[in-house]
């Protein structure tokens, strides 16, 4: 929509579990020390390949436990806790709507509506059928590409004209 001079987006976004989970994976695992760790993990399950004949059983099993920790149990982690906060958290219950407009972002549920200035954001990141806007640096808007649809291509260019950040 464009009124005048002034862009601007409107939709509903009711968020998933999928999506929560999509967020707190990319959160945790595209910081720097989340590559370290993964990368950690993945060294650990090749050194206790290499060397399993050289080490006791003991230090293999060590290997592979701390391989395992930042591969497998980290992301399983996270499923639950996505899940966990979908259900407790009073505003995944229902659609909330979001406007986005030269200003900044308002976003209402109900009677209750909030609004940030686009200098009170952080930054936007693609995450493919997610994009994030980050209000701090590890708390953010999630917002499903399905929900923005056709509209896209406006959400983009909105938001590349305030925030820095990478949007595909």
């Amino acid at each position: 929509n464009t009124r005048g001079n002034c862009m601007k987006v409107e939709f509903n976004v009711k968020i998933t579990r999928k999506e929560m989970y999509s967020f707190l994976l990319n959160n945790t695992y595209r910081k720097p020390m989340g590559v370290i760790l993964f990368i950690f993990g993945i060294g650990c399950f090749v050194v206790a390949g290499l060397t399993c004949k050289q080490m006791g059983l003991q230090s293999t099993l060590l290997l592979i436990l701390l391989g395992s920790i930042y591969t497998i149990i980290q992301p399983i982690m996270l499923w639950k806790n996505a899940g966990r906060q979908i259900k407790k958290n009073p505003v995944y219950q229902n659609e909330l709507k979001y406007e986005f407009d030269d200003e900044g972002i308002t976003v209402s549920q109900g009677e209750s509506v909030t609004s940030k200035k686009w200098e009170e954001c952080y930054k936007a990141a693609d995450y493919g059928k997610i994009v994030v806007i980050y209000i701090v640096v590890n708390n953010g808007i999630i917002l499903p590409k399905a929900a923005i649809g056709e509209q896209y291509d406006d959400f983009k260019k909105l938001v590349k004209a305030h925030l820095p950040g990478r949007l595909k």
